[in-house]
């Protein structure tokens, strides 16, 4: 079976391919366009040290749901060959 190192790689490899293909949905530009409008009405809202502060929250939140996505993809995919393998069996 694939270590979880070589599962990891193979989930960054998919990230990068997704990537590109999600941002020019008109899904994520719909999404996009919406976060970009709250942005920027938070920006008029609050001071800047205070916006700095809400960014750096956002990107700490962000690197939490990444993590959690590519724990759920190596946990994925080591139970589905994990099932492969004992219906080979």
């Amino acid at each position: 079976m694939l270590d979880k190192k070589t599962i990891r790689d193979l989930y960054n490899y998919m990230q990068d391919e997704l990537d590109e293909y999600i941002v020019n949905s008109p899904k994520y530009k719909e999404i996009s366009k919406r976060y970009d409008e709250k942005e920027n009405l938070l920006k008029k809202l609050i001071e800047k040290d205070e916006f700095a502060i809400f960014e750096d929250f956002v990107d700490i939140y962000t690197e939490l749901i990444g993590l959690e996505s590519e724990e759920s993809f190596v946990k994925g995919f080591s139970l589905a060959n994990r099932y492969r393998d004992e219906s080979i069996r």
